[in-house]
């Protein structure tokens, strides 16, 4: 369920069922646009000042959605999910633009937990392997 409150009077002002368990959250303020990442292993897209339950989905993951970042365009999405992948979108295509998988410990897929990205740096993963990922980011400008 996601719930919009008003701050100045503390009331719930609006209420979205959802039909899943969320599990992460990132915020396009440019876009007035939330993601939400979700055990049915896709994003939802929600625009709050809309009465719609979400407005778009982004599906690709064959796991749990555990992690969501932005970056400094206002369009690309990064997500973390526990099959063992991080995903590059771009949410005015619906699909996703680039998938960079965990390196394998032991034939196993490693989860990822954690995603962000650093402009300087590139995208940053951490997982079940306690290894920190970093991958180049030159395109995602």
């Amino acid at each position: 369920m996601i719930k919009t409150w008003d701050l100045e009077t503390s009331r719930c002002v609006d209420t979205r069922q959802t039909n899943y368990s969320l599990l992460s959250l990132a915020a396009l303020p440019k876009l007035n646009l939330l993601a939400c990442g979700s055990s049915a292993r896709h994003i939802t897209i929600h625009d709050p000042r809309s009465s719609k339950v979400s407005t778009q989905q982004l599906i690709g993951h064959t796991n749990f959605v555990v992690s969501l970042a932005t970056t400094d365009n206002d369009y690309m999405l990064l997500s973390g999910s526990h099959d063992g992948t991080v995903k590059v979108w771009d949410i005015r295509a619906d699909k996703s633009m680039y998938t960079i998988t965990r390196e394998k410990s032991s034939n196993k897929k490693n989860k990822v937990f954690a995603v962000d990205w650093e402009k300087e740096i590139g995208i940053l993963s951490g997982g079940d392997d306690k290894k920190l990922q970093i991958n180049s980011s030159a395109e995602i400008k």
